[in-house]
């Protein structure tokens, strides 16, 4: 027991990623910085503190390992990516809040480093087999672990000593935070409080009748002119950019074919498919359920693996099966006529055939040594030396440039605050790398007149229409202050008079919507009142508050301390993080990892 506490316990600490990405995969890009440079073996600093390239990777071992203990999926290029910025900002955060907490003198005494340990054992603990009971860790098991005096956790009063001052620091920090009696009763009449109203809505679509006419040339002009924000376009630009698709290696085949052929043994074997297709399956679909793909129509699969199904005899199992996609195996489970047209009940288990994050890392250092000779003697000529095509992009805004390429917000967002003729380093896309040169900027501007006219004239028209739509409410409500209720309106009107259930601020209301002006007013009216026109989304609406809902003075009791508990958290989460992006602000963080690219 001891010695598998040991050697356990060890692994909890300093995983070594099983597979293609691990060591490999920070090493190469770690790297890459050259050796003479000021910034060798660093990935980064933080003030006066280095994040050497050895502490990046050990702590992104040790993110990623508890990440995929707690995510039971397979790891994709962008999981790795999502974990790495987290081992980024981590450490970051680790080395702005120590300076703070050094500054403040927060040491954590022996006693308080031992009652951290028996109370409060890290994730990496309690996540272990070892300590736990029914997959739910149990605290007698590790206190009995902890008795034991031949068993040396050094290491786990190492690390509780190096995170107490920043738990410590969090809570001194939090402890300013207040959560006052008229912010919680506020909180409550948000969640509580009901109101209900009726309402008539005018639509300009719908209500507005008459055919708007043709603005005259003037009309158009005079428009234009007063509306000229209204009509301009943003910022574009014209990208070259070489290609390469993320294609998977003849390692990567070989490694999903190996998988799925250790599947079809045990199929061959008589094991139960639903288990192997739980353990070995990379379908997301079907693998929790066993395999199971449910009545499948003809034709509603791939076409190989159509004509595969359609080929088995229920209870048959088909053999291994190549596609684009990767390597499949299919069993009939049984067959059914439905409304004439024939349905299978598939099982299903598949090893899909992608390029690995090692494969992916290799295209783009090809890419990087790309940028670094097109840095020097252009893309075209370097892309063509190495056997890539250039390709040319049309005008792109912004926000077309991340779909366009597959690229995160991040990545589009950097693309547009370079000059002209700047190479970007490799960015990759979903199923690409790319080398992206700004060939070309167009300026923000408006258009002259003449390249929009008719979208002028359109806007003209709209305006024109809700204008009219705007005075048949104002028509409406004036014959509501007179002696008039709102049904008579509508029905003099031939607008259609609604009435709501009770709902609160935080509702949804068919025919109105949720967190709108709408939704404002019929709270910030008394009973009996009627609002002014109203205009949401597009819509105007004349409402009238029937019966408003106050919280009763026993919910009042029954939730107050809960509702002061749930809003002191938030208080405290939104306090403590405008507190730490304030202590961040002041530090100069220096980041190295576009020289040493991951």
């Amino acid at each position: 027991m001891l010695d598998k506490l040991r050697n356990q316990t060890k692994v909890i600490l300093w995983v070594v990623v099983v597979g293609f990405v691990g060591f490999m995969f920070f090493d190469w890009g770690m790297n890459r910085i050259n050796p003479g440079s000021e910034h060798a073996g660093l990935a980064g600093k933080v003030g006066k503190n280095r994040i050497t390239a050895e502490e990046f990777r050990q702590e992104y071992r040790n993110q990623r390992s508890a990440y995929y203990q707690q995510n039971d999926v397979n790891p994709t290029v962008q999981t790795e990516q999502e974990i790495a910025e987290r081992t980024w900002e981590t450490l970051v955060q680790r080395y702005v809040l120590y300076e703070e907490a050094r500054e403040e003198e927060l040491i954590p005494t022996d006693d308080e480093v031992l009652l951290e340990i028996q109370n409060n054992p890290p994730p990496f603990i309690t996540s272990q087999p070892v300590f736990q009971t029914d997959s739910v860790f149990d605290q007698s098991k590790y206190l009995a672990a902890l008795s034991d005096p031949n068993l040396d956790l050094r290491f786990l009063e190492e690390y509780v000593r190096a995170n107490l001052p920043y738990q410590k620091l969090s809570e001194y920090a939090a402890s300013t935070v207040r959560v006052t009696h008229e912010e919680a009763l506020t909180l409550l009449e948000v969640f509580r409080a009901k109101s209900q109203i009726s309402y008539i809505k005018v639509d300009p679509l719908t209500h507005v009748r008459e055919t708007i006419p043709e603005p005259d040339e003037q009309e158009v002009q005079t428009y234009y002119a007063s509306n000229q924000e209204d009509f301009r376009v943003p910022e574009k630009r014209v990208l070259a950019y070489v290609r390469t698709s993320k294609e998977p290696s003849a390692e990567d085949r070989m490694y999903a074919r190996t998988k799925i052929e250790d599947a079809y043994s045990l199929v061959e074997a008589g094991e139960p498919f639903d288990e192997i297709a739980r353990n070995y399956s990379e379908d997301a679909t079907s693998s929790s359920r066993g395999g199971d793909l449910g009545w499948v129509k003809p034709g509603r699969l791939p076409a190989k693996l159509d004509s595969v199904a359609r080929a088995l005899e229920v209870g048959e199992t088909s053999g291994i099966i190549e596609t684009e996609t990767g390597y499949h195996i299919l069993r009939l489970e049984d067959k059914r006529t439905e409304n004439g047209s024939d349905e299978f009940q598939i099982s299903y288990i598949m090893s899909r055939l992608e390029a690995s994050p090692l494969t992916v890392e290799n295209i783009r250092e090809d890419m990087f040594e790309l940028v670094d000779q097109a840095r020097s003697d252009g893309l075209e000529e370097a892309a063509e030396e190495r056997g890539f095509d250039t390709e040319l992009s049309q005008e792109l805004a912004e926000t077309q440039t991340a779909p366009m390429f597959g690229l995160s917000r991040e990545d589009a967002a950097r693309i547009f605050q370079v000059p002209e003729g700047t190479i970007l380093d490799p960015v990759e896309g979903g199923d690409a790398v790319y080398v992206i040169m700004v060939a070309d900027i167009i300026p923000t501007h408006v258009p002259a007149l003449p390249e929009i006219e008719s979208f002028v004239k359109q806007s003209y028209k709209r305006d024109v229409r809700n204008q009219r739509a705007r005075a048949i409410a104002e028509d409406a409500l004036e014959r509501v202050r007179g002696d008039k209720t709102l049904e008579e309106v509508a029905s003099e009107m031939g607008l259609a008079f609604q009435e709501t259930q009770p709902f609160t601020r935080m509702d949804f209301v068919p025919g109105i919507g949720k967190e709108n002006p709408v939704i404002a007013h019929a709270f910030a009216l008394d009973e009996g009142q009627v609002s002014d026109a109203l205009e949401n989304a597009g819509q105007f609406f004349i409402i009238r508050v029937d019966e408003k809902t106050p919280v009763d003075e026993k919910s009042l009791s029954d939730n107050m301390a809960g509702l002061r508990m749930s809003l002191l958290n938030t208080k405290q989460q939104t306090y403590l993080s405008d507190w730490y992006e304030a202590l961040r602000s002041e530090v100069k963080i220096e980041d190295y990892r576009s020289l040493a690219p991951y």
